[in-house]
């Protein structure tokens, strides 16, 4: 698990107001993923690492009433507010604790099978995608959306502190930093074929958004702590990026992949 997330799960709040706001950052992002497993009305569909179920939702409108949507995720609470959020929808999309690594479903359980940002955080997510594949059927689809944390940008101040703050990103906070850029081949060698790439820019012209979302100050802090930056120079840069919010000339960037293929 990347080190960012591990320090959000502390505060159950934390992670649900997180967790919210990324929904919003990405929704056309994380809808095309949807759209790429082309599901269809009766069919069956898995979320892995559903956090609070609004993908799992969407993918359940998709397939009907006569159709299935379940989502999984490690998180106890967050499967928890995940039931209680949708209890007076219905249809409504099944929830339970799940391990990515270890689904406990057949083999070709399912239509479709996808993973939204969930793969960074692994230690292995070539097991992960594999288990994807395994559960769903030959012909079914496999999406995965996750972040390249290596194209992270951020303006203002000086570029190497900046660049250190982007390092330390992609490199400590998270465990699979380059996620992003091999989406293509973990998907391929997990057994899909005719694997489709997208590819969006997730831009942030807030600070206080950028520094929650993307967790600026935070991973500058710890950049600080590991003698990476030095604390003068850190908070000189922060203190630039700052008056650059406030002129609305702040700017921060990290691309967003997205892949899909058909399971043979």
């Amino acid at each position: 698990m990347s080190g960012t997330w591990r320090g959000l799960e502390r505060d159950p709040g934390e992670v649900t107001r997180y967790l919210e706001l990324v929904a919003e950052v990405l929704d056309a992002t994380k809808r095309k993923s949807i759209d790429m497993l082309r599901l269809q009305p009766g069919g069956s569909a898995l979320d892995v690492g559903c956090g609070l179920g609004r993908d799992a939702e969407i993918m359940l409108g998709a397939v009907g009433a006569a159709g299935r949507a379940l989502g999984i995720d490690p998180n106890q609470d967050l499967i928890a507010k995940a039931i209680e959020r949708t209890r007076s929808i219905f249809p409504r999309p099944e929830f339970r604790v799940g391990d990515a690594l270890a689904l406990e479903f057949a083999d070709d359980t399912f239509d479709a099978c996808r993973a939204d940002r969930v793969l960074q955080h692994l230690p292995d997510p070539g097991r992960a995608v594999a288990e994807m594949v395994r559960v769903t059927r030959p012909g079914g689809r496999a999406s995965v959306l996750d972040v390249d944390w290596h194209t992270l940008a951020i303006a203002g101040g000086d570029i190497t502190v900046a660049q250190a703050v982007a390092r330390h990103q992609a490199f400590v906070a998270s465990s699979q930093g380059d996620v992003g850029r091999r989406l293509i081949e973990l998907l391929m060698d997990a057994g899909c074929k005719g694997v489709e790439v997208n590819a969006e820019v997730a831009l942030f012209r807030d600070l206080g958004t950028a520094k929650f979302v993307l967790q600026i100050r935070n991973t500058l802090e710890a950049a600080i702590s590991r003698g990476a930056i030095a604390r003068d120079a850190g908070e000189v840069w922060w203190k630039a990026v700052r008056e650059l919010d406030a002129r609305d000339r702040f700017l921060a960037s990290v691309n967003v992949v997205i892949c899909a293929g058909t399971v043979s």
